[in-house]
């Protein structure tokens, strides 16, 4: 059992001797808090689902820094700028759809309505 990183696999053990166990466990909890903002309708998980993508990013570069491994970033050197428009134009649409779209802001009012 392991788990395949940009296209290598690692098992368990390699996971922790790499840091990229660390990087799992910081990010399980956003992983938790989203699907639970989003069911229980939480205004909360508005700005989590717009800054996700970094969220998901960050501990995996946090952890390449530390113990000298390939981050996410490094194994897109080649298109980081393409990326970094990319990132930026995808968290801008999702966060004038979380923001702006009538269905979505009714949607979280709702719950606290009641």
């Amino acid at each position: 059992m392991g788990l395949k990183i940009h296209g290598t696999y690692l098992s368990w053990s390699e996971l922790w001797q790499t840091g990229n166990a660390f990087a799992l466990l910081a990010t399980s909890p956003i992983h938790l808090a989203v699907p639970y903002g989003v069911w229980q309708r939480k205004k909360w998980v508005r700005p989590l689902l717009v800054w996700l993508p970094l969220f998901q990013i960050l501990p995996f570069e946090m952890v390449a820094f530390l113990f000298g491994g390939p981050g996410f970033l490094s194994f897109y050197y080649q298109n980081f700028a393409m990326m970094g428009i990319f990132l930026t134009i995808a968290i801008c649409v999702v966060a004038l759809y979380l923001y702006r779209n009538q269905s979505v802001c009714s949607y979280f009012e709702e719950m606290t309505e009641k």
